[in-house]
């Protein structure tokens, strides 16, 4: 999953100008495909929960990486709207606050970090497999001090004691795990689609007439300057 993680991030940063210069699809657009691309992935990987896993696997890779995909240009495009709102904190306010804007994102990115553990935790827990993640995690970390970088023997060594690890854990467990991390991230996108859906409202020509005008106040601006300092001369 590792993997198809990075290669969806990265063809996600990649398709996403041809979306807009090649397809003209607008900044809110391209949220609402993706948002409802991801929301559908999520609850795919929610009734993979009731298939057979190694039979299924590729449909999961499949799955997953839809959902990386579609959240890469979630992220892409939440990160745009973040920098026209410092246009337009400018535009309304003549301010531009372009550092606490960005400290708030960070903030707000380390708060999303926080919440993904918390949730990954009480799932665990609430489904009573804490004390099996711990376990597997204990596996991994004897067989790589025992084989080191040697992924064939690890995961030889990690594979059957893992299954026998896994192998008492039941539906409802695997069910209230699965709630955690596909049914509870694709509430948090919708919540967050319908609350941008109503409250941002900078649009392509919007932004670009904001644009325009701040570029002639600062020509103003620097003119108004010049023109003082001829004076004082």
């Amino acid at each position: 999953f590792t993997s198809i993680f990075a290669i969806s991030t990265l063809l996600g940063q990649a398709m996403f100008p041809i979306f807009t210069n090649k397809f003209k699809l607008s900044k809110m657009k391209i949220f609402t495909i993706s948002s409802i691309t991801t929301i559908i992935g999520y609850v795919l990987l929610f009734a993979y929960v009731f298939l057979d896993p190694r039979t299924f696997f590729p449909l999961m890779c499949a799955v997953g990486f839809v959902v990386f995909l579609g959240q890469t240009l979630i992220s892409l495009i939440l990160y745009i709207m973040i920098q026209d709102s410092i246009e337009y904190n400018e535009y309304k306010f003549n301010k531009r606050r372009e550092s606490a804007v960005f400290s708030l994102r960070a903030f707000t990115a380390k708060l999303g970090s926080s919440i993904q553990q918390l949730v990954l935790y009480f799932s665990l827990l609430a489904g009573g497999l804490y004390a099996i993640s711990n376990r597997i995690s204990q596996i991994e970390q004897e067989a790589i001090a025992q084989f080191g970088d040697n992924a064939s023997k690890v995961g030889d060594y990690v594979r059957p004691l893992a299954d026998e690890a896994t192998s008492n854990i039941e539906l409802w467990q695997r069910v209230v795990y699965h709630v955690g991390f596909t049914l509870v991230p694709c509430l948090l996108i919708l919540a967050c689609f319908i609350w941008i859906k109503k409250t941002y409202k900078i649009t392509e020509e919007s932004h670009s007439s904001m644009v325009k005008e701040l570029e002639n106040r600062h020509k103003m601006n620097q003119e108004n300057l010049e023109v003082e300092q001829n004076t004082d001369e």
